[in-house]
């Protein structure tokens, strides 16, 4: 074998392997548009929840807020309310230990 055919070989194997690369390349470009894509979902997503979370907490401070007043309402105090709260959660807690 000539040495010019011996440089064809080596340059013909070199192509083949550039385009396999480039195929490789390829697929990871599609990979990487694909998590793109999922990520711009997931931020979607996540401010979805947030302003969910938001009008919740906005929600539940009303209504503590709306408890507040009933119980300044019908005279009970901040102490009386304190010592349910305590009570109602020391039968959870025996509930669960059950």
């Amino acid at each position: 074998m000539s040495s010019d055919e011996r440089i064809i070989e080596l340059l013909a194997e070199m192509l083949h392997e550039q385009r396999g690369m480039r195929e490789e390349l390829s697929g990871v470009r599609e990979e990487l548009n694909g998590m793109r894509e999922e990520q711009r979902y997931v931020r979607l997503e996540l401010v979805k929840l947030n302003a969910k979370t938001d009008a919740t907490i906005e929600a539940v401070d009303h209504l503590r807020e709306s408890l507040v007043q009933v119980a300044r309402a019908a005279g009970i105090s901040a102490d009386i309310y304190a010592d349910h709260e305590r009570r109602i959660t020391h039968l959870e807690t025996s509930a669960r230990q059950k």
